[in-house]
């Protein structure tokens, strides 16, 4: 009988203070740390007990005077009894329930010292007055509340009595909280997010009425959704389970009905079944039988842990190589995984092992069939959209073994960009433009765009073996079959290829390929209306003196001959410059540092030699230029250790240009010798070097659109 189990355990403490009165004390200590250790997360606390018992609904209510938790879960036994009184013993297996320690309860000591417990129709208290009251004579002056259970029969409060009947109708324990901290209780929940539902086992019911604060939660959970339904508000999350050697694990996502969604940082963080203090960093939550400190708020980095963060990272690259092989509708987890917005060491470690896998593993199953490592994979290219992008690949054989099989939405642009560094080369603009590689179903206009940084590239890269006659060009008719060579005018082509060819094509470029291959792209465009860095009205840019900034900007001289135009430059300082939006920003920097300064400069991003740009002025003078693309001044930048090392080598030889893009601008900023004139902070990930805030000589520079 329980009720003579709570006279045993009576006595037998009751003795046990007497004859080691030192213990009982240190109890009342240890008692007193774990109140406060827990003191945030009573609530958490109860939720999980209930869980534990197997409750499915909870009750939370106060009548101004007392607090109530009431569940209807399996009633206490003898054994609950006995692990309630005692510290640091649980009857709870690890693996069986979410609590094992048998610690939790003791922190709603942080609300009161004096509960009692209603359950299997029997009361009984923890009381630090009346542990006092009976040990005052034996020197005890520390009492700990939750050790010593009083049976109670008759001394209860009326009030409290007949709540817990009332209460008893639907619930099967009930715990009384005299007297509380009620405001304590208050700020917890007022910061309760209803994630705490999703990993626990069985409630799906949580009512609240505590003054003004009145909640009613309902959880629905299947295999793979929980619904969590708090009000008016409702939140879905969907889960992935997955199994190391030693115990299951969960991966949640937010759901909005159709896709995964990023969930909010504060909901990024780790669980233990209930949630911990630590950040995961990337937008989604991973739950498991990690190792806790004593206070269950924080995870333990151990082998344990980083053996649930490598199988939630195989777990996660599987559920991508789906995505690739059956070419999946949603394709949001693409842009999750890219997000991670902590340096925390658990976020570091799961970045470390999630995107080693992507990037070592065939994971993209191509158009030709085969599944290919990510670094093999081609990226759309910035001179195309999407769209345009996916019908030149629907429709070209060439790029079948390097594209994904599936069409290219913006969260697998963002993918791709993130994970290879591979466009569209050369020899791939020219194979596109060989015989039988296209069908007719490319549209012309695309392909003039093509055509244009085949030939800008050809410029770039200085290439002088192209063979003319093997190129094919669409017809006035759309058919993609008229040799390059054989073209008489511009009327026997397209007029959306022409007009991709001009919106695309460099003067500078043009020049060099008609004068290597004495070719005459004036049959396909007229020269003057070409984007080139010739002086025309649309193309003087300037830099203000007066600024703040070196700002530059766009003039009009709409009234000026050329000679005119080009005397005016060179007289007042302004500066002829046209930069291409769709370039990439080494490209940009390359033509930055052509038109801007008057260098020499090459692009030599791919050789990895610490630097993108290698660039020589009129007096032989070397510069070597690391560019940095970024989305807004807000933005951060890092080094790589070989940048760093290349930048401490050179010293004011080195520069660092920053690419800052502003819609129809660009913001560039120059830093000489980063190494000495910047503050770092070096960050453990691959030995980068981080920087939050810069300054140096600033230009910003309107773009063709």
């Amino acid at each position: 009988m329980i009720r003579d189990v709570i006279i045993e355990v009576n006595k037998r403490f009751i003795n046990e203070a007497k004859n080691s009165p030192q213990l009982f004390e240190d109890l009342a200590q240890l008692e007193h740390y774990i109140a406060e250790s827990y003191g945030s997360r009573v609530l958490i606390e109860l939720l999980q007990n209930a869980d534990d018992a197997v409750s499915t609904k909870v009750y939370l209510y106060y009548d101004g005077i007392n607090l109530y938790f009431a569940n209807n879960g399996r009633p206490f036994n003898e054994d609950d009894i006995i692990s309630i009184s005692r510290s640091g013993s649980s009857n709870k297996s690890r693996k069986e329930s979410i609590g094992y320690r048998g610690v939790g309860f003791k922190s709603t000591t942080f609300l009161t010292n004096d509960i009692v417990i209603y359950s299997n129709d029997v009361y009984f208290t923890f009381s630090m007055q009346k542990t006092k009251e009976l040990l005052n004579d034996y020197g005890i002056s520390k009492c700990p509340t939750v050790r010593i259970p009083f049976l109670i029969d008759e001394d209860l409060d009326y009030n409290i009595r007949d709540t817990v009947n009332e209460l008893s109708k639907e619930y099967s324990t009930i715990f009384v909280f005299k007297n509380p901290e009620i405001n304590l209780l208050k700020d917890e929940l007022n910061n309760f997010q209803n994630d705490v539902f999703i990993f626990l086992n069985n409630i799906n019911e949580f009512t609240v009425s505590l003054d003004s604060i009145k909640k009613h939660i309902e959880i629905f959970k299947d295999d793979s959704y929980v619904v969590i339904q708090n009000n008016e508000e409702k939140s879905i999350w969907k889960v992935y389970k997955g199994e190391t050697k030693k115990a299951p694990f969960q991966i949640a996502f937010r759901f909005d009905g159709e896709k995964l969604i990023p969930c909010s940082n504060k909901e990024s963080v780790l669980h233990v079944y209930l949630p911990t203090l630590d950040k995961l960093g990337f937008p989604f939550k991973i739950n498991g039988y990690f190792s806790t400190d004593p206070s269950r708020k924080h995870v333990n980095f151990d082998e344990d842990c980083k053996e649930i963060l490598n199988a939630s990272a195989e777990l996660v690259v599987n559920m991508i190589k789906k995505i690739f092989d059956e070419s999946k509708e949603d394709t949001s987890i693409l842009q999750i995984i890219i997000t991670n917005n902590s340096l925390s060491k658990f976020s570091m470690y799961f970045e470390e092992s999630v995107y080693g896998l992507i990037k070592s593993l065939p994971i993209v199953k191509t158009k030709a069939g085969k599944f290919k490592c990510i670094s093999d994979i081609m990226k759309p290219p910035k001179f195309l959209t999407l769209q345009e992008f996916n019908n030149l690949i629907d429709n070209c054989s060439h790029l079948k073994d390097k594209v994904p099989a599936n069409r290219i939405d913006t969260s697998m642009n963002n993918f791709l960009e993130r994970f290879t560094g591979n466009s569209l080369s050369l020899e791939d603009l020219i194979n596109v433009f060989s015989i039988n590689s296209l069908n007719d179903s490319v549209l012309p206009g695309i392909l003039g765009k093509m055509f244009a940084n085949l030939i800008n590239e050809v410029a770039q890269q200085k290439y002088s073996k192209l063979n003319l006659d093997c190129l094919v060009l669409p017809d006035k008719k759309g058919i993609i079959s008229k040799s390059y060579s054989s073209i008489n005018d511009n009327k026997e082509i397209q007029k959306e290829f022409i007009i991709g060819l001009n919106e695309n094509i460099y003067k500078g470029a043009m020049d060099y390929f008609d004068n290597t291959y004495h070719a005459n792209i004036g049959l396909l465009i007229k020269t003057s209306s070409v984007q080139n860095s010739s002086l025309n009205e649309n193309d003087i840019v300037c830099i203000d003196d007066n600024a703040n900034e070196n700002i530059l900007y766009r003039t009009n001289l709409r009234n000026l001959d050329n000679s005119a135009q080009i005397s005016n430059v060179k007289n007042t300082g302004n500066i002829v410059l046209n930069i291409s939006k769709w370039r990439s920003a080494e490209l940009q920097c390359v033509e930055i540092e052509k038109y801007l300064f008057g260098n020499e400069a090459k692009d030599v991003s791919k050789q990895n030699k610490g630097y993108d740009t290698e660039s020589i002025d009129k007096n032989g003078n070397l510069r070597y230029i690391e560019v940095k693309s970024l989305k807004g001044e807000s933005d951060c930048f890092t080094m790589t250790n070989n940048e760093y090392t290349t930048a401490h080598m050179y010293g004011e030889k080195y520069f660092m240009c920053l690419m800052i893009n502003q819609n129809s601008k660009i913001k560039v900023i120059y830093i000489k010798d980063p190494v000495k004139n910047l503050n770092m902070d070096k960050r453990i990930k691959q030995w980068e070097w981080f920087c939050d805030e810069y300054k140096g000589e600033e230009f910003t520079i309107a773009i063709e659109s």
